[in-house]
């Protein structure tokens, strides 16, 4: 069988593109029966994308909202664990609707996220914007790299 490049194909398991692209076997397990560490796919409910960046200073989450309003969303640091919970209600439609494909999802989500290195809880901050959920999350002090000054005296030879 012969397979045009750059070809969309839906599965079980998602859409998935063939051709100059590899497929990633473990992102593709992870989405159909979920991450080891958190429970299956229907345990965890809405799936909502993240972005996370490290940069020396800290880190950066962005959460796409979209649909979800502000008030339904909480942000709660818990000692390394930052977790991020809220809901996205079904829109009303008439009883006459009839739907010829619905794939935006809806209901509740949470998203737990550890970190390795200590961050500063009082400095965290959290914007809504645009249907995304920026937050940042400042290094402690403690971790962050610092230069030692070397001093000289009185042991100069």
């Amino acid at each position: 069988m012969k397979m045009k490049n750059n070809r969309r194909v839906s599965t079980p398991f998602g859409d998935l593109q063939i051709g100059d692209m590899p497929l990633d076997v473990d992102n593709l397990v992870e989405h159909f029966f979920g991450d080891r560490n958190q429970g299956s796919k229907a345990d965890r409910g809405l799936q909502v994308p993240v972005t996370i960046v490290e940069s020396e200073s800290g880190y950066e989450l962005s959460l796409e909202l979209a649909g979800v309003q502000p008030a339904n969303v909480s942000v709660e640091m818990v000692d390394d664990v930052l977790t991020i919970a809220g809901s996205r209600p079904k829109p009303e439609n008439p009883e006459s609707a009839k739907y010829l494909r619905e794939e935006r999802q809806f209901g509740d989500f949470s998203r737990s996220f550890q970190f390795e290195k200590s961050v500063d809880a009082d400095q965290i901050e959290a914007v809504f914007a645009n249907g995304l959920l920026n937050v940042v999350l400042p290094k402690a002090a403690r971790i962050l790299p610092r230069k030692i000054e070397i001093k000289t005296g009185g042991l100069e030879g």
